[in-house]
């Protein structure tokens, strides 16, 4: 199946009933991947990767340059038995299990998510026994919109500026699969936590290890990103973070100490299309018509702590329509182009596949080019229309691609719907 073929499947699905979630995510520095096309976040996304030759520890726990640069520090409050208070703690090896890929299913929809950064008191309930001098910890919390705690990201710096390990902490569990030649990996255990510990190579000069377990009944998933030219200076670091969350003080980690200070405002309203055209906020610019033969699947009025816009999706068969409005951000400025740079949004200059002719610098521009109103021509329209002549899928044309009207965006999706009507549809709009 095609990429295309693939974002069109996913079509029907909103972005925004998962984009809340994952932006929110980014943007408190989660491990981020590489993105081509439209592909929706709420299913799983499959990394691919080169496999590297297998890279494990050798002898005993690792220790970072010169040794005592980076003394082990201790928790004076630690339960009795787990004192350690200089090196070596009890000897230990990670095996780093080759992966190829992984399957990640953490991603999902949860209605009105929101975050809150961690405070000191918060952090210092969730920080093991044990620490690294060089380790700095920071954070947030993720909710539900009624206010239930979801998980707990903490950020551990390491010895490598800017190689943090991202420690993604539930009581409900996660959910990573890896792609492996063996059919178990390995497991190491410190001080009777068992970590399957995992690494692949992103076939972009970064390496990624990854550590799941589980830690006095809660769920971790341990990530760090990191280049092959620090990739054993890393292993190091990320063993040692590893051994610190392996000893923690009676009562820790405690997640009922981590609550909301403010629950922000959200809603998702199912609307009809009248209700649409009359929201206060969007209606202005909402889709006035709709094409002969398609009926409404789907028209909402979205609001959380990162999102708020109205969106419909109506479709015909194999057909589609989905038209969102939304309040102009950063992002959309990034992609804002005008009609004479035709590299920025004319697909006839790059052929299928597009993630190889389309160069990666104009990736995301191409992928969802922003018109001003004023400059919207017919000809930049028939530049965004494409067919693909799949079997068993419209044979009409799609296209994708946003038109800016002051400080709002209304975006665009369509297949199976002639582009000069869309056009008219948003000229339309500057008049009414």
């Amino acid at each position: 199946m095609s990429k295309d073929r693939v974002v069109d499947s996913l079509g029907k699905i909103d972005d925004d009933m998962i984009q809340s979630v994952e932006a929110l995510r980014q943007k408190k520095k989660r491990p981020a991947w590489m993105k081509w096309g439209a592909m929706a976040a709420c299913f799983c996304l499959l990394i691919a990767a080169v496999a590297v030759a297998p890279n494990l520890f050798p002898g005993t726990t690792p220790v970072p340059p010169n040794n005592n640069d980076f003394p082990i520090q201790t928790d004076p409050n630690q339960s009795e038995g787990s004192e350690h208070t200089e090196g070596p703690w009890n000897p230990w090896q990670a095996n780093f299990n080759t992966a190829t890929g992984v399957l990640d299913a953490a991603r999902r929809y949860i209605p009105g998510y929101f975050t809150e950064e961690l405070s000191a008191d918060e952090i210092e309930t969730l920080e093991p026994g044990m620490r690294i001098e060089y380790m700095q910890y920071s954070g947030f919390a993720g909710f539900d919109g009624d206010g239930n705690l979801i998980d707990v990201c903490l950020n551990v710096t390491t010895s490598i500026p800017n190689n943090d390990v991202s420690i993604l902490i539930s009581e409900d569990g996660i959910t990573r699969d890896y792609v492996m030649d063996m059919a178990k990996p390995v497991i190491s255990v410190c001080e009777k936590v068992e970590y399957k510990v995992y690494q692949w190579d992103n076939g972009n000069g970064q390496v990624t290890l990854a550590a799941d377990a589980i830690i006095n009944g809660y769920s971790y998933a341990f990530t760090m990103q990191t280049s092959t030219q620090n990739v054993k200076q890393a292993k190091e670091d990320f063993t040692r973070v590893l051994e610190c969350f392996a000893y923690y003080a009676e009562g820790k980690p405690d997640l009922s100490a981590v609550v909301a200070d403010e629950i922000p405002e959200w809603f998702d309203k199912s609307l009809s299309h009248q209700e649409a055209l009359n929201d206060s906020d969007f209606g202005t610019f909402m889709l006035r018509e709709v094409p002969s033969g398609f009926v409404a699947e789907s028209i909402r009025r979205y609001k959380d702590q990162t999102a708020d816009y109205l969106s419909g999706l109506w479709t015909s068969g194999y057909d589609e329509l989905w038209w969102k409005v939304y309040t102009l951000g950063e992002a959309d400025k990034d992609r804002l182009t005008s009609i004479e740079d035709t590299e920025n949004y004319d697909l006839s200059l790059y052929p299928i596949p597009r993630a190889s002719s389309v160069p990666e610098d104009l990736r995301e521009i191409v992928d969802n080019p922003v018109f001003s109103a004023d400059e919207l021509t017919m000809d930049a329209v028939w530049a965004r229309a494409y067919t693909t002549g799949e079997a068993g899928d419209s044979d009409g044309w799609r296209m994708a691609f946003s038109v800016r009207y002051g400080d709002t965006i209304v975006k665009v999706r369509t297949k199976g719907v002639d582009p000069e009507w869309v056009y008219h549809q948003l000229k339309n709009l500057i008049t009414e």
